[in-house]
């Protein structure tokens, strides 16, 4: 009769990468401090939040006037895209997750 014999160990280990949040924030009203402030997912690099951005553009029919990029002195990168009151933000987040490691032990056998 087959089975698996030997020892089998393994281990977590926690791994840790940079996603981006894409947020459209709104100022309630011009001049306001409080804002509305919508997260529309979390990206494997900046390139591909900005891109989900010009796509939703282009699939709306809608073209700014101009892009202007500023970074803020917390990393996150904002676009100015011309409406006064609204902006793109793309936020640097960590994303942890953890991995199982595996070990053999001696003498294993699948069979």
């Amino acid at each position: 009769m087959g089975g698996i014999t030997g020892t089998k160990q393994f281990s977590l280990e926690m791994r840790t990468s940079i996603k981006y949040e894409l947020h459209w924030v709104k100022a309630r009203t011009l001049g306001a401090d409080t804002y509305h402030d919508e997260q529309h997912g979390t990206f494997g690099s900046l390139a591909a939040a900005q891109d989900a951005v010009r796509r939703w553009w282009n699939e709306n029919h809608f073209k700014p006037p101009y892009i202007r990029e500023i970074v803020d002195d917390k990393g996150a990168h904002w676009w100015d895209y011309g409406a006064h009151n609204c902006f793109y933000c793309f936020k640097e987040a960590l994303h942890h997750r953890w991995e199982e490691k595996y070990k053999c032990g001696e003498g294993e056998n699948y069979e």
